[in-house]
């Protein structure tokens, strides 16, 4: 990587960072397209999350991704914020304007892209979801969902959360506490965890899943036990490494206005995760 007074800095910011694949995904791409550009993670601290970030426009930076639990403060530090990041109430990818940062989110699209990715030839339209968590992960993909033609279920622990997540955002969606956990998951065609259940393989129960879809947002080690243990239940499974790289793919469109190779960068995630 060859950096000059005319290279465009973009970043990803984070606490912790360090893990982050987001470099190797974007300056993948920005090597493809032969553009003057590279990507960075940076470590920011909590309590200054804001003001870096505001910090950062006047330093020059062209464009940054931003990772939990810094969305509410890429929103707040946004002059201008789109229609998407403004009804998911969170920003994962901001964009350079010309009196400040303009606040967008792709999580949304890029979980759409994923999820469809995964059923294959198999359609969306008609499918009942099963979503578990009302937290900000949740957001994204009941924004996702909401023009899909779907039936949505989410189940959390706190109801009154899900019911509020269902009432800004699909008003349409069925919500459930865990104590209708397993039934919820017996009816529906695909279940999304956005929850932190299961993360270590616990508490999450799972019924049979004879050959439906269980799609967990996190990935690598972190998703290894829940996705065994649904792979041993029946379920297929997916992880949210495909989500990652669809996410990444819109916002290197917005900054770039290129539509890069999601497959490749996909290919090489994989191979980057083996070597951690």
């Amino acid at each position: 990587m060859t950096i000059s007074g005319t290279t465009r800095l973009y970043a990803v910011i984070g606490d912790p960072i360090a893990h982050s694949l987001s470099p190797c995904i974007h300056n993948f791409w920005i090597k493809q397209a032969g553009i003057d550009a590279a990507y960075l993670a940076l470590p920011v601290a909590v309590a200054d999350a804001k003001t870096t970030i505001s910090s950062l426009f006047k330093a020059g930076i062209s464009g940054l991704n931003v990772t939990s639990p810094f969305k509410d403060d890429a929103l707040n530090a946004a002059v201008e914020v789109s229609g998407i990041a403004e009804q998911i109430g969170a920003s994962n990818t901001l964009l350079r304007g010309d009196n400040g940062w303009i606040a967008q989110n792709t999580d949304s699209e890029g979980f759409l892209c994923a999820l469809t990715h995964a059923l294959g030839d198999e359609a969306l339209c008609g499918k009942h979801i099963a979503l578990i968590g009302a937290g900000g992960a949740s957001r994204a993909v009941v924004h996702a969902l909401r023009g899909a033609d779907v039936q949505l279920t989410i189940v959390n622990r706190t109801i009154a959360r899900a019911d509020e997540l269902a009432a800004s955002l699909m008003p349409t969606a069925q919500t459930a506490g865990l104590h209708d956990l397993v039934k919820v998951i017996d009816q529906a065609d695909i279940v999304v965890n956005a929850s932190s259940m299961g993360l270590h393989g616990e508490g999450l129960s799972l019924p049979s899943g004879k050959g439906r879809l269980f799609y967990d947002l996190t990935y690598g080690k972190a998703a290894l036990e829940i996705l065994d243990k649904a792979i041993g239940q029946g379920w297929k499974t997916e992880d949210g490494l495909r989500m990652l790289v669809e996410q990444a793919r819109v916002a290197f469109r917005h900054w770039h206005g290129i539509d890069p190779d999601a497959d490749a960068a996909f290919r090489i995630c994989q191979q980057e995760l083996k070597t951690r």
